[in-house]
């Protein structure tokens, strides 16, 4: 839906009382035409300059991540942070908005910025101004000899205003566009990642290719080699009327049909060349019976791997990036094969469902599965290395919570211990996989393991997705 100049010119006085007096505290190139600006308030500006509908408004959620390298970002991150927001107005009765900032330069002298955000439908550019409305920076320049030229040390004018057309609909007030707005930073989220981490994606579908091709070579060698299975029968009906066989003439009838013979072999030769044929057969059906076995459990674990990718957050999507192409200098494809056995376990006790990881890799993964279960239990043993554990279940019970410590301590190799348990909004990953740093825990010491958590834990199984 497209927004007319005569609803930006409200929207502009609703941002100016919303942001006026917040200081901008960092800022970020999130995607290629979207820019955050973090503010004193816990809140931020976004700035979608894309698509039929380019916007700016206020947004309850934070996009703290790397900014991406440009001209503009680079401007703005050097003049505007730390800057306050003075006010927020319309320019030449247009969807053209100005943003007037105040901050001081390196001799703490006070210096004005204006970001100038044209919202115009396809056409949507965001320019930085020096006080003297002279352009430092914009995402989109022309030339001079352009209608309007846009370029660093040139005086700023507004795109001509061809006049506000008449809405055919009731307005909508800026806080009921914002929310429609703020619904869509999913998807604006899921595209930078997947724009960022392309790389990532596509070496992790290329693995899948790779494997679903493999498969397919294997059901060719068994369907060929089940051909063969009959040739021990052929071989015993050639030994039954050896004495009416002659090799010269290329073939024999075997129950009417015309089965072909080594014509440089006798008919004994013949049999055995078939007795061959057929063992060759069974073994190489059961060989890749076993290849396609393994192949199998790979493509799950594969396809689980990027099902678990689009899940994952930005820095998650960093280290597996690193992961793979240290991997990938290696000139091993066994090991980046390997480097999917990243799915966790899970057990049960009665009805309750208890997911942990065996090694660093899993214990990173089931942070990444259950990043949104904030209020879930997170378990580990206390002293040194071991398995990180979840209860999957909101609010568990105590005895529930001391079969999950149980679990733990087993996954651990350890029958006895303290653990600590957080919540898993009190934990985030540390710098390295499989690490975990907690913001408050408490914990429970396990003198003895009862049968009913060995039992559960002997019957653990790799988590599918």
């Amino acid at each position: 839906m497209r927004i007319s100049s005569l609803e930006w010119k409200d929207y502009a006085d609703e941002l100016s009382l919303l942001l006026m007096g917040n200081r901008v505290s960092k800022v970020c190139h999130y995607d290629n035409a979207v820019f955050s600006f973090s503010l004193t308030n816990g809140k931020s500006l976004l700035c979608c300059l894309g698509g039929e509908q380019p916007r700016i408004y206020v947004s309850p959620n934070l996009f703290s991540s790397a900014s991406l390298n440009s001209t503009l970002g680079a401007a703005m991150r050097k003049h505007l942070s730390g800057a306050k927001i003075e006010r927020v107005e319309i320019l030449n009765e247009d969807s053209v908005l100005s943003l007037l900032f105040t901050g001081t330069n390196d001799i703490f002298q006070p210096v004005s910025f204006y970001l100038i955000a044209e919202l115009i439908p396809f056409k949507g550019n965001l320019i930085l101004l020096d006080g003297d409305k002279r352009i430092l920076a914009s995402l989109y320049s022309s030339s001079l000899d352009s209608p309007r030229p846009l370029f660093h040390g040139l005086r700023y004018f507004c795109p001509e205003n061809k006049g506000a057309p008449s809405l055919t609909r009731e307005k909508i007030p800026y806080r009921e566009m914002a929310e429609r707005w703020i619904k869509e930073e999913d998807s604006i989220k899921e595209k930078r990642k997947l724009g960022i981490y392309a790389s990532v994606f596509a070496k992790a579908k290329k693995n899948i290719k790779t494997l679903q091709n493999r498969l397919k070579a294997i059901d060719s060698d068994i369907e060929n080699a089940k051909k063969h299975l009959g040739d021990a029968e052929i071989g015993n009906y050639i030994y039954t009327v050896i004495d009416e066989i002659d090799p010269r003439l290329g073939y024999f009838d075997y129950y009417g049909e015309k089965i072909a013979l080594n014509e440089a072999f006798s008919a004994s030769k013949n049999a055995e060349i078939f007795f061959k044929r057929y063992k060759k057969a069974k073994s190489t059906i059961a060989l890749a019976e076993e290849r396609k076995k393994k192949t199998l459990l790979e493509l799950e674990e594969a396809t689980s791997f990027l099902h678990i990718l689009y899940l994952s957050s930005e820095e998650d999507l960093a280290r597996y990036s690193k992961e793979i192409g240290a991997l990938e200098s290696k000139g091993s494809q066994a090991n980046y094969a390997h480097s999917t056995s990243f799915l966790p376990y899970e057990c049960f006790v009665g009805e309750v469902r208890y997911v942990f990881g065996k090694n660093a890799r899993q214990n990173d993964f089931l942070g990444t599965m259950f990043s949104k279960q904030g209020e879930y239990i997170w378990l580990h043993v206390k002293y040194g290395h071991g398995s990180h554990l979840i209860i999957d279940k909101p609010s568990p019970s105590d005895k529930e919570i001391e079969k999950g410590c149980e679990i733990a301590l087993l996954a651990s190799n350890l029958t006895a211990g303290e653990v600590m348990m957080a919540k898993k909004k009190d934990v985030r990953k540390g710098n390295a996989i499989g690490l975990a740093v907690l913001k408050t825990y408490t914990s429970a010491t396990i003198k003895d393991i009862s049968k009913q958590s060995k039992q559960a834990y002997e019957m653990a199984r790799k988590v599918k997705i």
